[in-house]
């Protein structure tokens, strides 16, 4: 897949102190409350979490099932509610913060909305739409962000459906996990030393099927230093898979330890204008069609600023090259 949109992530991480690897919230799938079964209009005595504005209801499995554990909330009763919990972090160190939502099914046909809150500031506005979802196919959602501590943080989840006060989003299953920091530098092969456009090259760490991390890498020269956020918690074998542009697909072997890891220079080939995964005569035929373009365009494959004779000549060079 080429030019993906998610964000990229910088270099904060690199500076941060050793990484732990514990959820950092307490009480983050909320098993742990005063009273037992189904729990309504609670504005205090969630375990860890302050509660403010319509109180919440804590909700167990006898009633619908939870993302994880035996218990879930929703937000909200009377009046939208807000959960808030400090959190003990490392100052300039990434964290994924994750959470799954679902909607209180109870309620009608309505969009549920939040707000989740980092230090006071809104960092995301996730929403989940009911459509029907039942007791044993609530429909959660997981939901990932990245925010960076200062030593002592504020959490904060807020609803934000006003229209159906008391059927609220459904929260479970909250997570704070550090991310650590896969470095080193990406080379474009191939490439102009002047470099007259940005070239996006999407990347993807992965584990089997499962994708860990993922993000979009802006390259302004033939080399750009590399910096990705993965999550300190996933380890073991893994592949780092850069793709994009004119670029043939790039797939490098790594093992995570929970650890910044290093993995020097990663190159990658190129010629591969019309994204087929392969250096082959269509590419050519591109290069010959768009010659004399001074414009963005992917068959400038050495970003020249131009479509010419060198550009043919790079995808004659590389003829054949495929995918890895």
């Amino acid at each position: 897949m080429k030019n993906w949109t998610c964000s990229f992530l910088g270099v904060a991480a690199l500076l941060a102190p050793s990484i732990a690897q514990a959820n950092l919230v307490s009480n983050g799938s909320f098993e742990s409350f005063g009273g037992s079964g189904f729990n309504s209009n609670i504005g205090a005595g969630l375990t860890n979490w302050s509660i403010s504005g319509g109180g919440v209801d804590i909700v167990t499995q006898s009633t619908w099932q939870p993302a994880a554990g035996v218990a879930s909330i929703t937000l909200g009763w009377t009046a939208p509610a807000t959960i808030s919990q400090t959190v003990t972090t490392a100052s300039g160190q990434a964290y994924d913060l994750s959470f799954f939502m679902a909607a209180e099914i109870f309620g009608g046909s309505a969009l549920r909305t939040m707000d989740v809150l980092w230090n006071g500031n809104v960092v995301s506005s996730p929403s989940f739409a009911y459509t029907g979802q039942g007791a044993t196919s609530m429909g959660w959602t997981q939901n990932n962000l990245t925010v960076i501590g200062t030593g002592s943080d504020l959490l904060q989840f807020r609803s934000t459906t006003l229209s159906l006060a008391q059927y609220g989003p459904a929260l479970d299953n909250v997570q704070l996990n550090p991310v650590l920091n896969l470095t080193g530098t990406l080379v474009l092969g191939d490439t102009s030393a002047a470099f007259a456009f940005s070239r996006n090259i999407g990347y993807s760490v992965k584990q089997g099927t499962t994708t860990v991390a993922s993000g979009t890498i802006t390259a302004n020269a033939t080399s750009t230093p590399l910096s990705i956020s993965v999550p300190a918690t996933v380890t073991g074998a893994s592949q780092l898979v850069l793709d994009g542009s004119s670029f043939l697909k790039r797939v490098i072997n790594i093992n995570l330890t929970g650890s910044n890891l290093a993995i020097g220079s990663a190159t990658m080939q190129n010629g591969d204008v019309d994204n087929s995964g392969e250096v082959d005569a269509a590419d050519i035929d591109a290069v010959i069609a768009d010659f004399g373009d001074t414009t963005n365009n992917p068959s400038d494959v050495d970003v020249s600023g131009e479509v010419d004779a060198a550009d043919i000549d790079i995808v004659i060079a590389n003829f054949g090259g495929v995918d890895q």
